[in-house]
């Protein structure tokens, strides 16, 4: 690593590509914050702020938050996490959303930017959409496969089994289509700037995880 640098992670992946399983891994492993934008916004709405009722129009119905409201979100993380690797999990997801992060990193120097595309085709992704649940106490994402009876969450201690509002099958569909339509412009734009990589998500977490170290350990010495 070189010395004085620090990574800051943006991963990339349809609904259900594998971001936050990943994620959770880098926290674990190679302490990395997770930065979720998304669970962010969702306990807003849980708790019916202002913030929250906007976005829950939108997140309701599988659309993406306001570029507004989301980057005023990632604005206030920085500037309170100033020295921290993270991992944003679900930004930026549109053009603007990308040039205001530009903006906000070029305030940290020693930052060292990745942007991570976990591939995944669509099939698998609705395939392993329909076999998770959350838990109802922490909104921790699980598979169905994982507890077949007498679920007990690890992480709360919950035994309450919900579905997100957005996991339905006509929500998921249109998740789906308003990530690729945002995506392919993205990933050109990172990929001119020499700083996307594409790691394939369809093994298991340990081989994905494995990928995407690989990645920013080699991009930390280059």
């Amino acid at each position: 690593m070189s010395e004085g640098l620090y990574p800051v992670v943006a991963l990339f992946g349809a609904p259900g590509a594998g971001k936050g399983t990943q994620s959770e891994l880098l926290v674990e492993r190679l302490g990395f914050k997770h930065f979720s934008v998304g669970d962010l916004l969702r306990a807003e709405v849980a708790k019916n702020s202002s913030i929250g009722n906007i976005a829950a129009s939108y997140i309701n119905q599988g659309k993406f938050v306001p570029d507004y409201v989301s980057c005023d979100v990632v604005k206030a993380y920085f500037l309170e996490n100033d020295g921290d690797m993270v991992i944003i999990d679900g930004f930026p997801r549109t053009i603007g959303q990308a040039k205001e992060l530009q903006i906000l990193l070029k305030l940290f120097p020693q930052v060292r930017f990745f942007a991570i595309h976990v591939k995944l085709a669509t099939d698998i992704v609705k395939a392993r959409i329909c076999k998770r649940f959350m838990c109802g106490g922490c909104q921790a994402i699980y598979s169905k496969e994982s507890f077949k009876s007498g679920f007990v969450c690890p992480k709360c201690g919950s035994n309450e089994m919900t579905t997100r509002k957005d996991d339905s099958e006509e929500v998921v569909q249109t998740r789906i289509d308003e990530y690729e339509r945002n995506v392919t412009d993205l990933l050109d734009l990172y990929m001119s700037e020499g700083v996307l990589s594409v790691v394939d998500g369809s093994g298991s977490a340990e081989s994905v995880y494995e990928k995407i170290s690989s990645v920013i350990s080699k991009g930390l010495v280059a």
